[in-house]
Protein backbone atom coordinates (compact mmCIF):
# COMPACT_ATOMS: atom_id res chain seq x y z
CA UNK A 1 0.00 0.00 0.00
CA UNK A 2 1.31 3.42 -1.02
CA UNK A 3 1.75 5.33 2.09
CA UNK A 4 1.56 8.73 0.35
CA UNK A 5 -1.28 10.34 -1.83
CA UNK A 6 0.84 11.15 -4.72
CA UNK A 7 1.40 7.37 -6.59
CA UNK A 8 4.83 8.38 -6.98
CA UNK A 9 4.35 11.71 -9.13
CA UNK A 10 7.58 13.01 -7.16
CA UNK A 11 10.02 10.59 -8.17
CA UNK A 12 9.02 10.84 -10.89
CA UNK A 13 9.60 14.56 -11.67
CA UNK A 14 12.59 14.18 -9.75
CA UNK A 15 13.81 11.51 -12.30
CA UNK A 16 12.65 13.45 -15.37
CA UNK A 17 14.93 16.27 -14.08
CA UNK A 18 18.10 14.20 -13.55
CA UNK A 19 17.32 13.51 -17.27
CA UNK A 20 17.37 16.63 -18.25
CA UNK A 21 20.03 17.65 -16.33
CA UNK A 22 22.33 14.78 -17.99
CA UNK A 23 21.76 15.70 -21.33
CA UNK A 24 22.56 19.17 -20.75
CA UNK A 25 26.07 17.91 -19.04
CA UNK A 26 26.82 15.25 -21.58
CA UNK A 27 25.61 17.57 -24.61
CA UNK A 28 28.52 19.95 -24.06
CA UNK A 29 31.95 18.08 -24.39
CA UNK A 30 34.16 20.01 -21.72
CA UNK A 31 31.31 19.99 -19.05
CA UNK A 32 31.23 15.85 -19.81
CA UNK A 33 34.67 15.93 -19.28
CA UNK A 34 34.59 17.10 -16.13
CA UNK A 35 31.75 15.50 -14.44
CA UNK A 36 33.07 11.89 -15.86
CA UNK A 37 36.92 12.67 -14.31
CA UNK A 38 34.93 13.52 -11.12
CA UNK A 39 32.98 10.37 -11.41
CA UNK A 40 36.38 8.30 -11.37
CA UNK A 41 38.32 10.60 -9.23
CA UNK A 42 35.87 10.28 -6.25
CA UNK A 43 35.93 6.69 -5.53
CA UNK A 44 39.54 6.52 -5.87
CA UNK A 45 40.06 9.12 -3.68
CA UNK A 46 37.90 6.79 -0.88
CA UNK A 47 39.89 3.84 -1.60
CA UNK A 48 42.65 5.64 -0.41
CA UNK A 49 40.98 7.89 2.61
CA UNK A 50 39.43 4.86 4.27
CA UNK A 51 40.71 2.66 6.96
CA UNK A 52 38.35 0.10 7.68
CA UNK A 53 38.76 -3.15 5.26
CA UNK A 54 35.34 -3.86 4.18
CA UNK A 55 34.70 -0.01 3.11
CA UNK A 56 37.62 -0.37 1.20
CA UNK A 57 36.42 -2.69 -0.95
CA UNK A 58 33.35 -1.51 -1.11
CA UNK A 59 34.94 1.75 -2.53
CA UNK A 60 36.98 -0.75 -4.89
CA UNK A 61 33.52 -2.36 -6.10
CA UNK A 62 32.46 1.90 -6.57
CA UNK A 63 36.02 2.61 -8.52
CA UNK A 64 35.09 -0.56 -11.01
CA UNK A 65 31.57 0.36 -11.84
CA UNK A 66 32.42 3.83 -12.49
CA UNK A 67 35.23 2.99 -14.95
CA UNK A 68 33.20 1.11 -16.62
CA UNK A 69 30.26 3.81 -16.49
CA UNK A 70 32.75 6.28 -17.89
CA UNK A 71 34.32 4.61 -21.04
CA UNK A 72 30.37 3.72 -22.22
CA UNK A 73 29.73 7.54 -21.60
CA UNK A 74 33.71 8.88 -23.40
CA UNK A 75 32.97 6.49 -26.27
CA UNK A 76 29.30 8.20 -26.97
CA UNK A 77 30.87 11.88 -26.01
CA UNK A 78 33.23 10.78 -28.47
CA UNK A 79 31.08 9.65 -31.42
CA UNK A 80 28.45 12.33 -31.36
CA UNK A 81 30.65 15.08 -30.40
CA UNK A 82 33.72 14.42 -32.03
CA UNK A 83 36.58 14.60 -30.09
Amino acid sequence: MEVFADFGVFELLAVAGLVIAGKRIYARRWWGLVFLLLSVIAPITLVFITHERLVRWIAFGCVATSLVNTSLIFSHIRRYLRL
